[in-house]
């Protein structure tokens, strides 16, 4: 295991992971209303944060991740001074004020309890101008993630794919539900090989804690927010019982 569990999957992250959903599309289209400064919190390789800047809007991403930012450095290069990157825990947002923070892809699960929740939305706060606005997502336990059965699942590939130095990769995923804390631990293992055999071998640990939407909505309160939308999907869909995702919209309060 590794310190930064995000480090082994950098540099070909958004290629694995990256949800095709439209998520940049929204906050894109969320920053031309509100304008700007953005801070895009959690922003691992930047995706969001490319998407933000593209408008001509002023964007701040911070992640812990150093190998993440390096990678978000690397491909926002021709973003020029709009796009600025910092290394920072989710709970200590650099600079301010902003006129609008999001925080996309289930990067809010990465909090592993109720007082860093608390931590992180307090911190955004007071970043965030009078009247400024906050956008996230989160996956919510239904669909496949309603599983809360005790136990590991087996290893699922993810993808495998050849470089041009005949590198091959292959990235696998299981997971284990842990309803006494309302989360799930997941890790990720990456495989490389050539034609001679195995090369090596990285496996990362991921904890994270699932929120519903009564409960994030009174997280939001507790901490000077005031829910403005809710969505099921980033095309401004109804939220219903069914709903795996929640997008939510909320105003600085006060």
């Amino acid at each position: 295991m590794t310190a930064d569990p995000y480090g082994p999957l950098a540099a070909f992250y958004e290629r694995v992971f990256d949800p095709r959903n439209g998520d940049a599309g929204f906050y894109a289209a969320l920053a031309r209303r509100e304008g700007g400064p953005v801070l895009d919190a959690g922003c691992g390789t930047g995706r969001v944060a490319r998407a933000i800047a593209a408008q001509g809007i002023a964007v701040t991403g911070y992640d812990r991740s150093a190998a993440m930012l390096a990678e978000a450095g690397r491909l926002a290069s021709a973003a020029g001074p709009r796009l600025s990157f910092h290394r920072a825990e989710l709970e200590s947002p650099p600079g301010g004020p902003f006129a609008l923070v999001v925080c996309a892809a289930d990067t809010f699960l990465h909090c592993v309890d109720q007082a860093q929740q608390l931590a992180v939305l307090a911190g955004w706060r007071a970043v965030t101008r009078p009247g400024g606005a906050l956008a996230l997502d989160v996956t919510l336990p239904a669909g496949p993630w309603a599983d809360w059965e005790e136990g590991e699942r087996p290893w699922q590939p993810l993808a495998v794919w050849d470089e041009a130095d005949g590198l091959r990769r292959e990235v696998s995923l299981r997971w284990r539900a842990e309803p006494w804390r309302q989360g799930r631990r997941a890790w990720a293992r990456i495989e490389e090989w050539t034609a001679g055999g195995p090369v090596r071998r990285h496996e990362v640990e991921v904890a994270l804690r699932l929120v519903t939407g009564g409960e994030l909505r009174l997280l939001l309160e507790r901490t000077g927010w005031r829910v403005e939308a809710e969505y099921g999907d980033f095309d401004a869909g109804a939220l219903g019982p069914g709903s795996e995702r929640l997008v939510v919209v909320a105003r600085a309060a006060g």
